[in-house]
C-alpha cells in the first residue's frame, strides 16, 4: 500500500504538471506570446503519469481487497466519512482551479513553466479524493467482499 500511495502520488503529480504546462502554453498562445507548440516531453509525462496512476490504483484495490478477504473483521472508515472527505477535497480543488484560472488571465506575460507549489496542491487534493475512493470501491465491489464460510 505504501508503494501504491507513493507511486500514485508521483503519477498524479506528473499528470497535473503536464496539464498545467499545456494550459499555460495555450494561454500564452491565445495572447500571442507563444507559438503554442508543446514539447513531446509534456505528452510523454501525461501518458506515463496516467499509466502509473491507473496501475497503482488497481494495485491498491487488489491489495486492500485481499487484506479484507483475509481479515474480514477489519474495521473500516464509515462510508459517509469517506464521501465527506472526497466532497471537501473535490470542492477545494475546484475552487483552487477557478482561482488559478483567474490568476492566469492576469499574468503579463504568461509564464510557460508550471508553479510546482500549485501542482503539489492539486496532487494533494486528488490524492485525498482517491484514497477514500479506493476504500469505498473495495468495500462495494462484489469480487472483493469476504466470502462467509459455514
Amino acid at each position: 500500500m505504501s508503494l501504491a500511495f507513493a507511486g500514485g502520488t508521483v503519477g498524479i503529480a506528473m499528470v497535473f504538471w503536464g496539464l498545467e504546462r499545456a494550459a499555460l502554453v495555450r494561454m500564452a498562445q491565445v495572447r500571442g506570446e507563444s507559438n503554442g507548440n508543446l514539447p513531446f516531453s509534456v505528452y510523454l509525462t501525461l501518458f506515463v503519469g496516467l499509466c502509473v496512476t491507473f496501475f497503482l490504483v488497481a494495485h491498491a484495490l487488489r491489495v486492500w481487497g485481499a487484506h479484507l478477504q483475509e481479515h474480514p473483521q477489519t474495521k473500516q472508515m464509515r462510508v459517509w466519512v469517506a464521501i465527506l472527505i472526497m466532497v471537501i477535497a473535490g470542492a477545494v480543488l475546484i475552487t483552487a482551479l477557478a482561482i488559478h484560472a483567474a490568476w492566469m488571465r492576469e499574468q503579463v506575460p504568461v509564464p510557460t513553466e508550471p508553479d510546482l507549489g500549485f501542482v503539489l496542491f492539486e496532487t494533494l487534493c486528488v490524492t485525498i479524493v482517491l484514497i477514500p475512493l479506493v476504500l469505498i470501491g473495495v468495500r462495494w465491489a462484489p469480487g472483493y467482499k469476504a466470502v462467509r464460510r459455514a
